[in-house]
């Protein structure tokens, strides 16, 4: 997967300009990848170059702005990336290679390094669950914007899968809050009471 499939597959559902785009990230593809103006702009030019999508100067005052639509052979394309195999990054995991050093921090650090993670990832539930409700209930940019081109079938299945999608995202950031509450019962058990950390290896 690179950022020019998610370029494609957000241009298939409607005609967008780079600002756009990078503002649908948080509230459509946030969890699921993210990419900054330095990524956009330059795929959105070389998918241009390659003819995958169409531009039109859609200046506004002083700033040229171009909206971007995807081509049959954008579509092709796209199509033909979903037809692949998913393509794996290597894992990562920063809070559990944090955790893997905690042996050597002090007591506050730790329960507070453990205590943002909880924080962060609450928040990142309530916020898939507003995107899950805005997509049921049809509120979701996105879901309005395909509202014209689906039948009420199709809108359905477009729902329930988008939603099902999230829910997944929701229930990961519960499973990160349900490791992160062991951890700390771990830590608070087993590492709290030594009377020193112990030296880095």
């Amino acid at each position: 997967m690179s950022t020019r499939h998610v370029v494609l597959a957000l241009l298939d559902i409607q005609p967008m300009t780079g600002y756009d785009i990078r503002a649908h990230f948080p509230v459509s593809l946030g969890s699921l990848w993210s990419a900054s103006y330095g990524q956009i702009y330059p795929t959105l030019h070389k998918l241009h170059e390659d003819g995958l999508v169409t531009r039109v100067d859609k200046q506004s005052g002083q700033r040229k702005r171009y909206e971007y639509a995807i081509t049959e052979a954008g579509k092709s394309e796209l199509l033909s990336w979903l037809h692949e195999p998913v393509d794996y990054p290597p894992p990562r995991d920063p809070f559990l290679f944090w955790a893997s050093n905690m042996n050597v921090l002090p007591p506050e650090v730790v329960i507070r390094g453990i205590t943002r993670h909880i924080e962060v990832h609450a928040e990142r539930k309530q916020f898939l669950e507003e995107i899950i409700e805005s997509i049921l209930d049809g509120t979701h940019p996105l879901i309005k914007s395909r509202e014209a081109t689906l039948s009420a079938a199709q809108l359905t299945r477009l729902k329930r899968t988008r939603a099902f999608v999230f829910e997944e995202l929701a229930q990961h950031t519960q499973e990160e809050i349900d490791r992160a509450n062991r951890l700390r019962v771990f830590y608070e058990t087993s590492l709290a009471e030594s009377e020193q950390p112990e030296k880095p290896l």
